[in-house]
């Protein structure tokens, strides 16, 4: 009787992972620009997303920052993880995350994320400087997050970078994005575009 319970436990446990690896595709509902803060120092006037494949997104935009940046820079992730259900979205809110010292993480050219921050024209580093930064024709390929249990939610999210002023409280806005993810284990097949 033992060593049935124990094949039973081992057959659960092996259908649970094969689910939770089955791959996830990501739809991109909206991404754009969030609304510019009072007293912003930059803006992200482009953000054009295109979805040709499963897994790949083609990217073109443009951040312009209004006046040099000298002060340390923070980078925020908020997020809601929200159901699928049609009668009312139940989403559950999460803390803000925030990461100081971004300009150590723009200068690391051996991070996972160096080959999109190559793309950005001219070069992303600090002190930032006042001017337009592009990004044209970068490609992001999401695959590796592909087998992540993530899957039968929307995501709300808003990506934020601030100055952030030694001895003032108030951040500085220098970009924000705001984006709406669904993440499942069904492919909706076509090319999906969103500018913002």
């Amino acid at each position: 009787m033992k060593s049935l319970k124990v094949i039973l436990l081992l057959a659960i446990m092996q259908v649970t992972v094969e689910f939770s690896l089955r791959p996830k595709y990501f739809k991109v509902e909206r991404a754009g620009s969030c609304k510019a803060q009072k007293n912003h120092r930059g803006k992200l006037e482009r953000f054009d997303l295109e979805q040709p494949t499963k897994y790949e997104f083609h990217l073109d935009a443009d951040l312009r920052i209004l006046a040099d940046v000298t002060n340390p820079i923070q980078f925020h992730i908020k997020y809601s993880k929200c159901t699928l259900e049609n009668e009312g979205n139940n989403c559950d809110d999460h803390e803000t995350a925030k990461f100081d010292n971004i300009c150590d993480v723009l200068a690391d050219r051996n991070a996972p994320w160096s080959e999109l921050l190559k793309l950005i024209k001219p070069r992303l580093m600090c002190p930032i400087r006042k001017g337009l930064y592009t990004i044209r024709n970068g490609s992001l390929d999401l695959s590796m997050f592909s087998r992540l249990p993530i899957d039968g939610y929307r995501y709300v999210t808003t990506l934020s970078l601030y100055e952030t002023p030694k001895g003032d409280s108030h951040h500085l806005q220098l970009a924000c994005l705001d984006s709406d993810v669904i993440v499942t284990v069904q492919y909706t097949s076509g090319r999906s575009r969103h500018k913002g």
